[in-house]
């Protein structure tokens, strides 16, 4: 009778740090809304992988950077502004390397204030994600830039100047997705009708793949142990 009870309570602990195990492994994510800025002139550095959502080179050509194909849809911003414009690349006049065109040309915004929209549904709920936009201070003039995710209000302030003439910024952007799958972030620029330019952007799924955490196989080992137990006592 013992010997049943034993087994049984084995099975117990083993079953309850198994549940705590895998909800653990499940919640344990990492925290997101996270923005940061580097000044970066090679941006194949900055491209690689797979789990990309969006990959947009704006104004330019369809064109693929280490096997991440690049389109040039231009819906992703709803401000109804759609100036592009021809980079100093085009003379072979900035310090860009590795971009397989992607820093030939730009969006230009002529108003204070650009928007960007992920339409729902196309990330999935509470997946971790990774923003990077890309720059380029073009002629020295200040171009300072606030971006905010209207969601959860975290946000960044740069400016281009800061790379430095024909220079590289690239702002990167980690965060959790919305539960409707979307993402809202504004432009805001300080000077008027001088606002940034904004060449690509790409968007990676950059979500842990779940792995046993020491809970589960723990509780393995106590399910091993106690149908060993409960074999030899038969």
């Amino acid at each position: 009778m013992s010997t049943r009870n034993e087994s049984k309570s084995y099975l117990t602990v083993a079953a309850s740090v198994v549940a705590f195990g895998l909800f653990f492994a499940a919640t344990g994510t990492s925290d997101a809304g996270v923005f940061t800025s580097v000044t970066q002139n090679d941006w194949g550095a900055e491209i690689s992988g797979i789990g990309y959502t969006h990959a947009v080179n704006f104004g330019g050509s369809a064109i693929s950077v280490n096997g991440v194909s690049f389109e040039t849809s231009t819906g992703i911003f709803t401000d109804g502004n759609t100036t592009y414009s021809d980079g100093p690349a085009a003379d072979g006049v900035n310090n860009i390397v590795n971009d397989a065109g992607l820093a030939d040309n730009f969006k230009h915004d002529g108003d204070t204030v650009a928007a960007l929209h992920f339409d729902p549904a196309s990330l999935i709920a509470d997946n971790l994600y990774e923003l990077k936009m890309f720059f380029v201070d073009w002629d020295g003039n200040p171009r300072e830039t606030t971006i905010t995710d209207d969601f959860t209000a975290d946000s960044i302030v740069f400016n281009l100047t800061d790379a430095g003439s024909q220079n590289g910024t690239v702002v990167t952007y980690n965060y959790t997705a919305q539960a409707n799958g979307a993402l809202d972030l504004s432009f805001v620029f300080t000077v008027t009708n001088d606002a940034g330019h904004f060449y690509a952007l790409t968007n990676q799924d950059v979500t842990p793949i779940p792995e046993p955490s020491a809970f589960v196989l723990a509780a393995l080992g106590l399910l091993s142990l106690g149908m060993t137990r409960r074999r030899r006592r038969r």
